[in-house]
């Protein structure tokens, strides 16, 4: 984690650069549990210090039975220029399995993880939230099976199910509202008129209101699919560009 709160305070990391502690940690979480032990960490704490496949040695020593690295360090925060290297440099120094991370979003994106790094595996982070099949869909590949096409009413389904779990476990209309649109920023990416829809629902004003909109949104995204390149016109999501030209 990157966030000030949690790095002023030597943890997430921050640890990155006190490699020392972070090592006693591990020791002494082996010593106290029998399951297996997996860390993850950054490249490093800056770019003067990119110290992941360092330390991940040292953990591997302490008992660690796999690694997960995420490319950024905490300087870059959640930005930042895509820089595998020290990823592939830990698969080379550890015996023990190392995971990718970062900006795995797709199937492309996770094959280029696999053929820039030589990692075991990859770990996908927000890239899930965009697309909760995106797990699913990256097994199928590598398994060699037929990739899983996703509809616009199952995504509809999904959608609305996650507001209805969101809104018992956050009572509170501003609270799971604000969930709600954090979820919609991330699920509509990508999506035709996706931009316009998020924008809709970042401006509603209670979650039954967001939930009418995505309900909207993906019943004309069906028909868009189906073939009615018309359906988005005349409708809260249609594209004002289109009006002007």
């Amino acid at each position: 984690c990157p966030s000030k709160k949690v790095c002023k305070n030597s943890g997430g990391s921050a640890l990155m650069s006190e490699p020392d502690l972070a090592v006693e940690i591990v020791r002494a979480v082996r010593a106290a549990i029998s399951i297996p032990l997996t860390v993850k960490m950054r490249s490093g704490f800056d770019h003067t210090l990119r110290n992941a496949p360092e330390l991940a040695w040292r953990l591997q020593e302490e008992g660690a039975e796999a690694i997960t690295i995420h490319w950024r360090t905490r300087e870059d925060l959640y930005g930042g220029e895509r820089a595998v290297d020290k990823i592939a440099e830990a698969v080379d120094r550890l015996s023990v399995p190392v995971i990718g991370n970062g900006d795995i979003v797709d199937i492309p994106s996770a094959q280029a993880m696999f053929k820039d790094t030589g990692c075991s595996g990859v770990m996908i982070g927000r890239g899930a939230i965009r697309n909760p099949w995106l797990m699913l869909q990256v097994g199928q590949w590598l398994r060699g099976e037929p990739i899983v096409e996703v509809t616009a009413m199952e995504r509809r389904r999904v959608l609305l199910r996650y507001y209805a779990k969101i809104a018992e476990a956050i009572p509170h209309p501003k609270g799971s509202l604000g969930r709600m649109k954090m979820v919609s920023k991330h699920f509509l990416l990508g999506l035709p008129q996706g931009k316009i829809a998020r924008k809709r629902i970042l401006r509603a004003q209670t979650p039954q209101e967001a939930s009418d909109l995505a309900d909207a949104y993906f019943r004309l995204l069906a028909s868009y699919e189906a073939g009615d390149l018309d359906a988005f016109a005349d409708s809260h999501f249609a594209d004002p560009t289109r009006d002007a030209a």
